[in-house]
């Protein structure tokens, strides 16, 4: 009820078929959204919020009956530290598929985002292409004004401008830029009003010694930090967890976390970044940050990491007395380091920002300026 409940006033206030939506919408929130970006962005903060503080909550209201009850604070210590991270799960999931399926298409000012960059919209024309347009323009020059070939049956001369999605079929003897600017009301096409690709951005990137030292400190620092995890609650977890099974709960529910917070997070600090965007570097956000992308991400992923090392730490200490007392003392032997290591994680940042990140930034400020001043996509690379 509380989830149709958000879906009337966030998506669809007067639709005919509003209740069915916004009851298939509680189980599946990612569908049945609204054209508007605000919109959808509203309706899944209130519904994934709501799921996460009714169950919690429900959670929380056991909790204390059993403690009432005389049962003790077993549910407080070995159980929530799962249950709780546990239910942001599906919150996790529901962020991950939003910022990787649905915030690109929401945030793009152009028709066809997916048709960015220039090798793929070259790579769009078929061999054939002069032949079969009629036309002497190659490939090439179209894709670098905007155009992509748009014809699925392979059958005519058309192609399509990836910004504000008019088409062209009759090329005549004009040069490609002069075919785009021609288009009909040519001025409300988001190239024309000087929102250019910057292409082969990625290529734009700190200098290598910088960049070596930076992501070697962060990949140490938090391979270390797991190693000593391990090490630290060893003998614990083989005496107590047969006894406690959140135990090893407790560390699998916390990867499960990492493992999705970081991608999630990482595309969507980066959706206004040509560069910096890749699924390989979204596949190790929960180990390293990408270098080559910005100060407020690479803050964002070290303080978002630490702060669930240091969760992860106190749940697993917070179980039960025994588990505190065996940890315990490999934990008075490796506190300096692993204090040496959050602090080496959070404080590389600064040198690195103004040694590699700041020259990089400035340059592709530059860069795109000039591409606005010159009304043209711009290619350059360091």
């Amino acid at each position: 009820l509380i989830q149709c409940g958000v879906y009337q006033l966030c998506v669809k206030s007067g639709a005919e078929h509003r209740f069915a939506w916004g009851f298939f919408s509680s189980v599946v929130p990612v569908r049945f959204l609204h054209l508007d970006r605000s919109r959808t962005k509203l309706f899944l903060v209130f519904s994934q919020s709501a799921w996460f503080l009714v169950h919690a909550g429900a959670w929380i209201l056991y909790a204390i009956s059993v403690q009432l009850d005389g049962g003790g604070d077993v549910i407080w210590r070995a159980w929530m530290p799962v249950i709780i991270p546990g239910l942001t799960i599906p919150t996790l999931l529901s962020f991950l598929h939003y910022s990787t399926s649905l915030l690109s298409i929401y945030a793009s000012p152009h028709a066809h985002p997916d048709m960015m960059n220039v090798n793929r919209r070259t790579g769009s024309f078929p061999p054939d292409w002069n032949q079969m347009s009629g036309s002497s323009l190659p490939a090439k020059s179209l894709a670098e004004v905007g155009f992509f070939y748009s014809c699925k049956r392979l059958n005519s001369g058309e192609a399509t401008c990836y910004s504000c999605g008019r088409q062209v079929s009759e090329w005549g003897n004009k040069s490609a830029t002069e075919i785009h600017k021609s288009l009909a009301d040519s001025s409300s096409c988001p190239l024309e009003k000087g929102i250019h690709d910057i292409q082969n951005e990625d290529e734009i990137s700190p200098s290598r010694l910088p960049k070596f030292i930076f992501v070697a400190l962060i990949v140490l620092s938090r391979i270390t930090a797991v190693a000593l995890f391990i090490w630290v609650f060893e003998n614990a977890i083989k005496e107590v967890s047969p006894f406690l099974p959140s135990l090893i709960l407790i560390p699998l529910v916390f990867l499960t976390v990492i493992l999705l917070i970081n991608p999630a997070m990482y595309y969507v600090m980066l959706q206004k970044e040509n560069s910096g965007q890749s699924v390989l570097w979204g596949l190790l956000s929960p180990l390293v940050p990408n270098p080559a992308s910005t100060l407020q991400y690479i803050v964002a992923n070290s303080v978002v990491n630490t702060v669930l090392y240091i969760l992860v730490w106190a749940a697993m200490f917070g179980t039960s007395h025994a588990v505190a007392v065996l940890a315990g003392r490999r934990l008075a032997m490796v506190w300096p380091v692993l204090l040496v290591l959050a602090a080496l994680s959070l404080l590389s940042i600064l040198p690195y920002w103004f040694v590699g990140l700041k020259p990089v930034h400035r340059f592709r400020k530059s860069a795109r300026a000039t591409s606005r001043t010159n009304g043209a996509v711009v290619s350059t690379s360091l």
